[in-house]
């Protein structure tokens, strides 16, 4: 485990929350130690984007050297412990720089809590993690920390203290035994879940025992389910630092089909990072998380995303069109798209429901073919428009989605279904 986080750089994150932190004071701070601050060539940014490895120094360059992670600006490289010197830089020691791995970042990224917003972090200690979503929401709102080693939980508020986090209410006590129907928790919109696992991501041995996994999945699963049954959950962040398929992919496909989770979409997350899941032939979805490894030049990691179904049909407004179909949106969501989720037998592929947009497009078009609510010469009294061909159906679908996100032959079977009457829907 020594000898692989030799081999890693060290990352360390500017902390917006410290006093007067800004990214020139960095730069003066670092080279009144001796470091030099290396700028890449617009042409190696465009390379390195592409490659979850990222940038790398030239050759021969000073142990001294840093630069800004590409895919995480607010991330600063440096040489890997021991030859970087970053003891001598003061502002480690006052929190306006924190020490952490690249892919440890990942999930808060994924999460995306607004300032103001209710957040639970399931597994806080040791604290990067949650000081990290406390400077995305500017330490406003609250972050419900739990842990349930007392010493940890003293160990990561302290952490806190350092690193200027005033939005955090620490708990000692295992996520799995707080109460979904606590009123304290009732406005809790945003979950990180990073439970105990493996740490094979930490060490390139395998794991001495592999029965473990399964105890050790067991417990993931159960704190995903957990969060999805707050009442206002809508997005949850799961991770691991393992690099197992038990742990990571099979735990979210597990969960997506139970009760809980047929309520919840698969969102991809960190679009903009290279390594995705494993490609599964029996979870296609799984390429929507992200993985990491030794080669990325940072630990093994994984991560989820799961948006609440419901939420994302809130936001969906077809512009002009009467309240009535906004209403049979909301219905399709609540039941029509949750019959078909559980029915993976009928004819249209599980990739036309890869993204978020796939859904609301179909629905959509099942308004289109079934209902006459929006053409103007129903409201006249006049009859309506002849019925949409799969062209024209298939064309409107476009506006929506691209051909990547569903294909066309996808939605050419389906507009056949419904022409055939296998797909009805009464508005």
């Amino acid at each position: 485990m020594e000898a692989v986080k030799r081999a890693l750089p060290r990352y360390a994150r500017i902390n917006s929350l410290a006093p007067g932190v800004t990214w020139g004071k960095v730069q003066r701070e670092l080279q009144s130690s001796g470091h030099s601050f290396w700028r890449p060539s617009l042409r190696e940014k465009r390379e390195a984007a592409r490659r979850p490895s990222g940038l790398e120094p030239p050759k021969g360059s000073s142990n001294k050297i840093y630069y800004r992670d590409i895919h995480i600006p607010e991330l600063l490289v440096f040489k890997p412990m021991g030859q970087s010197h970053t003891e001598d830089v003061e502002m480690f020691d006052e929190g306006g720089l924190i020490f952490q791995q690249k892919a440890s970042a990942f999930p808060a990224l994924a999460l995306q809590p607004p300032p103001g917003a209710q957040v639970i972090d399931a597994c806080a200690a040791p604290g990067s993690k949650t000081s990290q979503l406390a400077a995305m929401m500017c330490n406003q709102g609250t972050i419900y920390a739990f842990d349930r080693d007392a010493r940890r939980l003293k160990t990561m508020t302290s952490l806190l203290e350092q690193r200027h986090v005033t939005c955090v209410e620490a708990r000692e006590k295992d996520f799995l035994q707080v109460s979904t129907r606590d009123p304290k928790y009732s406005n809790v919109t945003h979950f990180l879940l990073d439970p105990s696992c493996s740490s094979s991501g930490m060490t390139a041995q395998p794991i001495s025992d592999p029965s473990s996994l399964q105890e050790l999945a067991a417990n993931q699963k159960a704190a995903i389910l957990h969060a999805m049954r707050f009442p206002s959950c809508q997005r949850i962040a799961y991770s691991t630092c393992s690099i197992y398929e038990d742990e990571n992919e099979q735990v979210v496909q597990q969960v997506l089909d139970t009760k809980e989770g047929k309520h919840f979409l698969l969102e991809e997350a960190l679009p903009w990072w290279p390594r995705r899941g494993l490609k599964l032939p029996h979870f296609p979805e799984a390429v929507r998380c992200v993985r990491s490894n030794w080669e990325d030049r940072t630990i093994g990691f994984f991560v989820a995303l799961f948006v609440r179904a419901e939420k994302l049909f809130d936001t969906f407004k077809p512009g002009g069109e009467s309240q009535v179909i906004n209403r049979i949106l909301e219905l399709f969501a609540d039941a029509y798209f949750l019959q078909w989720s559980k029915n993976k037998e009928k004819s249209v592929p599980e990739t036309a429901y890869a993204a978020a947009d796939s859904v609301l497009a179909t629905a959509f078009s099942l308004i289109m073919l079934n209902t006459s609510l929006h053409v103007a010469s129903k409201k006249a009294g006049k009859s309506p428009s002849a019925s949409m061909t799969a062209t024209e159906f298939v064309e409107n679908t476009r506006r929506v989605v691209s051909e990547e996100e569903v294909p066309a032959v996808a939605l050419r079977q389906f507009y056949a279904d419904v022409k055939k009457a296998e797909i009805s829907m009464q508005p």
